[in-house]
């Protein structure tokens, strides 16, 4: 048995019993705590109510050994228990590395910015959320868009109404029969942006049409890992999008140097956990540009990312989401499998009216391979997409991309979309492919492309291929005198190509090209190329 030692901030110390725990236990049990008891010893730093954590959902690591095991989490469940289920620690709030003045992380702002394009019909502005802290630089001529927080409880009324509707619908949609219930990091997430105050930004786009689309471009600065604690962080954003009235989003996630105190003291760092959520309502006729960047990876990163949709009627949605990662084996790590990363993106769309539009593109791109001969392998990556989908009106529109390249045999990816077309969502038409490259034998790909079709009048097919590059086309390079290393490269980019691309070519239609962004995502594509094994 092991002692930890927890106290609440003016409170004597708590001596929490806690079981230590192994990987050889784990492959035993199949288990490390169930979620309420992992909750409870692992809380409290968080300043969290004790009856916050009673109703705790079943932890998706937990009683791997079942039959039925948790199915919303069947392929990574085991990576969350190699590192979180390993030897159970303190939660802690996020700290980050460098200073957060202000004045600093203006010009951090300005660093990581598109130079604004002067046109009538855009409006930009950018917004960095690191440590509580929330700057802005809202352009001229942005009536109509409001950018605030909800932590302190307070802003325009019309930004308080907007929140009160935006719970009131939640609770609406998980009441609902096909509704997405509550998981444990759901409830973790909510009970962190309640009782820790975790950044909560409120976007509201309303007033009359003017007839410009605001363009908000948001970054999320990560908090570093510290030792002795797993790092905690939930983010919130809440978007509402008034009738006829356009929006163009882009969140990225922003990791700063790790290179801290803590890193020269010898003892390992802890686990970090990144919860973003975004919640979208969109009214009739109103539009949302979305785009979603993750770049890079880190060894004990838990990032399990929410978008949650509601679509009424005539409206528009397009998602465009990209991460990318790679990672070479740590000799100073030992291989330790708990050195794994769990990078994850839930989308749960309902289209709530007639004539909607939803258009989704991803691309998941992971590279591992070892830092040198007979040096250990990476301990693991995992990028995992899950959709829900609702068609629930005549006349709604959906199309879904998915492409995922996997190199070395630490990379696994996973894609599982669900498209419900129900009884009375006639006349729909549902599109959704998955494409995966596997470059290497022991890379990993799980693909499920889902439709269930409760209408007799829609159109809607679905289709997946996971393999490697096609032996023809290396031929045809290699007949014209290309070498296969190089014809390999330029297969994996064209393949590549059609996702990032959406960065550059006017905004993917967005109005506004991405150059700043767009340079970032390329550089960490170029990366984890070079390590490919090609």
């Amino acid at each position: 048995m092991k002692s930890v030692v927890a106290r609440h901030p003016g409170a004597p110390a708590r001596i929490v019993s806690l079981r230590s725990f192994t990987p050889a236990d784990g492959a035993r049990h199949g288990v490390a705590c169930k979620a309420s008891e992992w909750l409870r010893q692992s809380s409290r730093n968080l300043k969290l109510r004790e009856d916050a954590l009673v109703d705790a959902p079943e932890a998706p690591w937990a009683n791997l050994r079942k039959k039925n095991k948790n199915e919303e989490w069947r392929f990574s469940a085991t990576t969350l228990g190699r590192i979180l289920g390993e030897k159970p620690e303190a939660l802690g709030v996020g700290e980050w590395t460098s200073a957060t003045e202000t004045s600093d992380l203006a010009s951090y702002v300005a660093e990581l910015a598109e130079v604004p394009v002067i046109d009538p019909r855009f409006t930009y502005s950018q917004v960095l959320v690191k440590d509580g802290i929330l700057v802005s630089s809202p352009p001229e001529g942005a009536e109509g868009l409001t950018v605030t927080t909800a932590a302190s409880g307070t802003g325009a009324d019309d930004v308080q109404e907007a929140l009160r509707f935006l719970d009131e619908h939640d609770t609406e949609r998980r009441g609902a029969p096909q509704g997405q219930g509550e998981d444990f990091f759901d409830h973790l997430g909510d009970a962190l942006a309640k009782e820790a105050g975790s950044p909560h930004l409120v976007l509201r786009v309303g007033g009359p049409d003017d007839g410009k689309t605001h363009v908000l471009h948001l970054f999320q600065v990560v908090p570093r890992r510290t030792v002795g604690s797993t790092t905690c962080w939930s983010p919130r954003v809440s978007v509402l999008v008034e009738g006829g009235r356009r929006l163009v989003l882009v969140e990225e996630l922003i990791y700063e140097d790790s290179a801290g105190p803590d890193l020269g003291s010898g003892e390992p760092l802890g686990a970090r956990i990144v919860l973003p959520k975004t919640r979208v309502y969109l009214r009739e006729g109103s539009s949302l540009k979305h785009t979603l960047v993750h770049n890079g990876s880190e060894p004990k990163d838990v990032s399990v990312r929410t978008v949650q949709v509601t679509q009424d009627a005539g409206s528009s949605y397009d998602l465009l989401e990209s991460r990318v990662a790679f990672g070479e084996g740590n000799p100073s790590a030992g291989g330790s499998p708990s050195d794994a990363s769990l990078s994850r993106v839930e989308v749960d769309l309902w289209q709530a009216g007639e004539g909607t539009r939803t258009s989704l593109n991803s691309l998941s791109l992971i590279t591992t391979s070892a830092a040198g001969p007979g040096a250990p392998s990476h301990a693991g990556i995992t990028h995992e997409l899950r959709t829900k989908a609702r068609l629930s009106h005549h006349g709604g529109k959906i199309s879904q991309v998915a492409k995922m390249v996997a190199s070395g045999g630490s990379s696994h990816c996973i894609f599982d979309g669900k498209v419900d077309v129900e009884r009375y969502a006639q006349e729909t038409d549902a599109a959704q492919i998955a494409r995966g490259l596997l470059l290497t034998k022991r890379a990993t790909i799980n693909a499920r492309p889902n439709l269930r079709i409760q209408a007799d009048n829609v159109v809607a097919s679905h289709g997946c291929t996971i393999a490697d590059l096609e032996e023809e086309q290396l031929f045809y390079l290699a007949s014209r005198g290309v070498d296969e290393r190089t014809a390999r490269g330029v297969l994996i980019s064209s393949f590549i190509r059609e996702i990032t691309q959406l960065f550059t070519d006017d905004g993917g239609g967005r109005g506004v090209p991405f150059q700043k962004l767009s340079s970032r995502v390329e550089a960490s594509v170029q990366r984890a190329l070079e390590l490919c094994d090609l």
